[in-house]
């Protein structure tokens, strides 16, 4: 009788803390693509008309903004709610493994994430460099 009310507000903090996150990544992702899109216009409307409206056919013009646009919109919320999601999950099942066991699991959780970080910065400079010779 004494876990009903503390799972009650554990599902009840989990629905408000979801919420809040989906108002957010709602929010960013709206910022992001309004200040996208009017950058985008900005270029678009500012280049030289002899060197890039001739050269470039208006419908790949159009379909090169629209797909930007779409992987804005429908793509990077759904990557940031990922990462924020697993961040979270990665961040508590760290400290429930300090509570657990002892304080002396703190060391060997810092270096495996500077390990990580590592590997993880390594792994992103070869990924833009497959990406740029592909």
């Amino acid at each position: 009788a004494l876990y009903l009310p503390i799972y009650s507000g554990l599902s009840v903090l989990y629905a408000v803390m979801a919420l809040l996150q989906i108002f957010f990544i709602v929010m960013r992702s709206l910022v992001n693509s309004k200040r996208l899109y009017s950058k985008i216009m900005t270029n678009l409307l500012m280049a030289p008309i002899n060197e890039f409206y001739e050269r470039i056919p208006s419908g790949r013009i159009l379909n090169r903004l629209t797909k930007d646009l779409a992987i804005v919109d429908r793509e990077i919320p759904n990557k940031l709610n990922q990462t924020l999601s697993w961040t979270f999950v990665t961040i508590s099942d760290l400290c429930f493994c300090v509570y657990a066991t002892d304080v002396f699991s703190i060391p060997p959780i810092i270096v495996f994430l500077l390990c990580a970080y590592y590997f993880q910065q390594r792994f992103n400079y070869c990924y833009r460099e497959i990406i740029r010779i592909g």
